[in-house]
């Protein structure tokens, strides 16, 4: 594919389909642009399901975590210590990209 199919090209080949029939040309075209948006529907999918397991992964944590400012807040504390913070998560979790 030379250049990057668009939606609206796309949208207008299914209009020209509704008039008649398409040239073999514009048919390729349509195929291409179905096919270019199937591979990134994949793409997206996957690229979902890896952030939903990461999310379920982590969520414990975060739960935890709360739970602990929320009671730091309670007793009138001003900062957690970090050991606290560290117990509470897994030795594979990197908050930073959490």
């Amino acid at each position: 594919m030379a250049d990057r199919i668009t939606i609206e090209q796309l949208l207008n080949l299914a209009d020209r389909a509704e008039d008649g029939p398409l040239t073999a040309a514009e048919a390729g075209r349509l195929r291409e642009g179905i096919h270019a948006l199937q591979a990134h529907r994949t793409i997206l999918s996957s690229k979902l399901g890896q952030k939903a397991r990461r999310l379920i992964r982590v969520e414990p944590e975060l739960r935890a975590i709360r739970r602990l400012v929320t009671r730091s807040r309670q007793r009138g504390d001003t900062q957690v210590p970090l050991w606290q913070l560290e117990a509470l998560i897994d030795d594979d979790i990197n908050l930073e990209a959490a």
